[in-house]
């Protein structure tokens, strides 16, 4: 069987991690968190003492990391212990640049670079439904495509850039985040205004347009649940990776630049851990602040 390593063991990727070992793979796994390490040594796992440990135990070497920074020090710590015909798959939410330029520094040593961020959240990462958005070259992602679909329902190769997945995701968390905030602001002022938010959902969800904010996210939250899974720190970032490629294309995103300023905001009063499902409550205070 295709030997497997696994660098991040955070929200998304433990549960992706151990879908691994439930489909009978043996990875070799790296955290800086030793505890996140043992829990999976505890599954079957193999422990890795650092990244380079990683390397030497697997031709399939996935990533999933917090931000395009942390990304490229880890593949500088990984480049001298890969061997060629080895596949570095970045799983994370990053720049498309930034792969680009990881991929054409690693195809010196004869390594494959595939861009391949996933949507779905924690939900998908546990139940093993992600989408993963693959950039790189379509014999590259033949040779990892069974090993994806240890965790992943739908892979759909955008194009041979590496970058190219990273961008799709880009674009399309600029789609969600602006119907997120929109639905929210919609919900509050129809609750404000004395309508009744369940029949306003079932209106909502008849929109083909709305989806997911109205079906999943606004009913949780009318219901006192705010745990979705997701950061708000998380979110700023992506929305800040966002608009620079917005920028670096000579493209600036008007609308997504207002909502990073409210992510923003957000943010800053309650903190880049909270969870995303608590910027509903921001907003509520925001609509209702002249009826304290």
């Amino acid at each position: 069987m295709t030997r497997v390593g696994y660098i991040g063991l955070g929200t998304m990727g433990r549960p992706m991690a151990e879908n691994l070992l439930a489909d009978g793979y043996d990875p070799t796994v790296f955290d800086l968190r030793d505890e996140a390490v043992e829990a999976l040594e505890s599954q079957g796992a193999n422990g890795a003492a650092d990244v380079g440990e990683v390397a030497e135990n697997a031709a399939i070497i996935f990533l999933s990391l917090p931000s395009p920074p942390v990304v490229e020090d880890v593949v500088a710590e990984l480049k001298p212990a890969l061997t060629p015909g080895s596949v570095v798959v970045d799983l994370s939410t990053s720049m498309p640049s930034v792969t680009e330029g990881i991929a054409d520094e690693l195809a010196e040593g004869g390594v494959d670079v595939l861009g391949a961020p996933v949507t779905g959240g924690r939900p998908g990462a546990t139940d093993g439904t992600l989408t993963v958005m693959v950039g790189g070259e379509e014999s590259a992602l033949d040779q990892c495509r069974p090993v994806m679909e240890s965790f992943a329902n739908d892979i759909i190769h955008i194009g041979e850039s590496p970058g190219d997945g990273d961008a799709v995701k880009l674009l399309r968390n600029y789609i969600a985040f602006v119907q997120y905030i929109a639905a929210s602001e919609a919900v509050l002022l129809g609750q404000k205004s004395g309508l009744d938010p369940e029949p306003l959902l079932d209106v909502l969800d008849s929109a083909d347009a709305l989806g997911e904010p109205t079906s999943i996210f606004l009913p949780k939250k009318i219901e006192g649940e705010y745990d979705l899974g997701f950061g708000l720190g998380l979110m700023e970032k992506d929305l800040k990776l966002l608009t620079q490629y917005g920028e670096d294309n000579d493209a600036p995103l008007m609308l997504g630049n207002a909502v990073r300023q409210i992510v923003g905001y957000g943010t800053s009063d309650l903190g880049k851990d909270a969870d995303n499902g608590k910027l509903h409550q921001y907003l509520k205070e925001m609509i209702h602040r002249e009826d304290a």
